[in-house]
């Protein structure tokens, strides 16, 4: 219920504001185990690597960063406007201890997977 609400609560907004609304929330994500390591694949396509940023500081890994609308000059009038643009934060408390030093990711078909290798 709380999520449909919010929902609609952005598409008021987002209609209020010419269909620009620029803040991407949080992208959805999943968290899984597979032999030693834990697995975080965050669902944000349309980013360039350079603009994704991941943060691990102890019991949790922060995934950010900007998604850019290409500038198309001036002269563009929207006629209707449905991908968001802007920033976005994800936060994933780890539910296991990882080893900090050993963590790394890899970005493909509009997905971040961040691998984390579990402490022994």
């Amino acid at each position: 219920m709380r999520l449909i609400l919010k929902k609609e609560i952005l598409e008021i907004v987002k209609d209020s504001l010419n269909g620009e609304l620029w803040e991407l929330d949080e992208p959805p994500a999943d968290v899984f185990e597979k032999g030693n390591d834990l697995y975080i694949e965050i669902e944000i396509p349309g980013i360039e690597l350079k603009d994704i940023h991941v943060v691990y500081t102890g019991d949790k890994i922060v995934v950010y960063g900007v998604k850019k609308r290409a500038v198309l000059g001036r002269s563009v009038k929207y006629m209707r406007v449905e991908r968001v643009f802007g920033g976005f934060k994800r936060l994933v408390l780890l539910p296991v201890a990882v080893d900090g030093n050993k963590i790394r990711s890899v970005y493909k078909n509009g997905v971040l997977t961040v691998i984390c290798e579990k402490r022994v």
